[in-house]
């Protein structure tokens, strides 16, 4: 932050003069979904009595800079500053700073009598993750699987979830792509046409996840570009989400983390999360989720709910649930699945780490002409289990799983 003031040509002395300031400067954000819980960051606190001086031009000296940023939370830097009678001295207001995908942002907060203060806000990593390189943290290219010697697991890109923010939690019918670009080429993980643009209502911030349908390898350099667009203009969103990890560098703190990047929107308000994960040493899982009715009906099976792939280590919090986790299916009472034995999954490939238990929660619903009746049930699923099966008086749930390792494009299984 930079104290300065404005100059005229009958005054051009000023500007090499200081002042004797005091007060407050802060730092705030709130995480979103819970507005109550407020970070707050004193980056100034001065006395009166413990006054500094400050040549204009400079940087004013803060015992604090760098501060922790919730994941897409705004930043608000509010300034409450004095000086003495004699320069008749105040800067007093605030610069709110959205989630963008810039790394450098510049905003004035203006005072009285020409005087301002510059704020420059710079984004980057948690320190931890630009540390030294060190080989003893180097993650390995690949590892054999416990009990599956036969079988390699390397590094997987998985993406959980994409949020979409817009003002005032407009409904919204967005059309557009999100893609991963790597050396294999592009990979579509959702894509809607403006005909056909996917409607988010006032209660809803995903989009669907429509992949990725292979592996994708963060050891390659790989990008994320959203280019999403709003029918009505509420919501444009278009920039990318770019990683550059160096083969000799596969540092440990990247990987196996809840990573978030943000792509900010043209319009106020308005950005793309996307949530994110490197694992270092995964198999890949090749679902189908079926189901089989005991009772006969004389119409058609309709069949609603979510079947949903947790993965506890990550969403160890009913926040962080929110967003890591995949939606395999999820449908509602108005358009449910009919006369299909299997299900139709957004997606059926999932990355898998070795030292993780993934786990699938159903939460069914089985309209029939006799009646509606549900199934609810979350269980483990192991690596190297062929098929989980969950069973009810009325219907059985079966999830079979094919499982892959390195060459993920060969048809060898566990």
């Amino acid at each position: 932050m930079i104290l300065c003031k404005d100059v005229d040509d009958k005054d051009v002395d000023d500007h090499v003069q200081g002042v004797e300031i005091f007060g407050i400067i802060c730092a705030k954000s709130n995480l979103l979904f819970s507005p109550k819980e407020c970070y707050e960051n004193h980056m100034f606190n001065v006395i009166e009595e413990e006054h500094v001086w400050v040549r204009l031009g400079t940087e004013i000296p803060l015992f604090k800079n760098l501060v922790a940023l919730p994941a897409y939370s705004d930043l608000e830097i509010s300034v409450n500053m004095l000086g003495s009678e004699d320069d008749a001295f105040i800067v007093q207001g605030t610069a709110c700073f959205q989630p963008t995908n810039s790394f450098v942002e510049w905003k004035d907060i203006r005072g009285l009598n020409g005087f301002y203060v510059e704020v420059k806000v710079t984004y980057c990593e948690p320190s931890f993750l630009n540390q030294p390189f060190d080989h003893v943290d180097r993650v390995p290219l690949l590892c054999c699987v416990p009990r599956f010697p036969q079988i390699y697991a390397s590094q997987i890109l998985e993406v959980f979830s994409l949020f979409i923010a817009r003002p005032n939690c407009k409904e919204v019918n967005l059309y557009g792509t999100v893609k991963i670009i790597d050396s294999e080429g592009c990979c579509t993980i959702f894509s809607c046409s403006r005909n056909e643009a996917y409607f988010l209502s006032r209660d809803c911030n995903f989009l669907p996840m429509q992949g990725p349908n292979r592996v994708v390898t963060p050891v390659d350099p790989f990008s994320i570009r959203i280019d999403l667009s709003d029918v009505d203009g509420h919501v444009k969103i278009k920039g990318l989400v770019s990683a550059d990890y160096n083969m000799e560098e596969l540092r440990k703190p990247w990987f196996d983390r809840r990573l978030c990047s943000v792509v900010g929107g043209v319009n106020k308000n308005s950005f793309a999360a996307v949530y994110y994960t490197s694992f270092s040493s995964a198999v890949q899982a090749n679902l189908t989720v079926r189901h089989e009715c005991k009772r006969r009906s004389s119409g058609c099976v309709k069949i609603y709910g979510d079947v949903i792939a947790l993965y506890p280590k990550l969403a160890s919090t009913n926040y962080y649930k929110k967003f890591f986790q995949i939606k395999l299916f999820t449908r509602n009472e108005v358009n449910p699945l009919e006369g299909e034995e299997n299900f139709e999954l957004s997606r059926t490939f999932l990355a898998v780490p070795i030292d993780f238990i993934l786990q699938m929660k159903v939460d069914l619903y089985f309209q029939t002409s006799e009646g509606t009746y549900s199934v609810k049930k979350i269980k483990s699923l192991q690596i190297g289990e062929p098929c989980i099966a969950i069973e009810r008086d009325d219907v059985n749930i079966f999830i079979d799983v094919m499982w892959k390792g390195l060459p993920y494009v060969s048809h060898e299984c566990l």
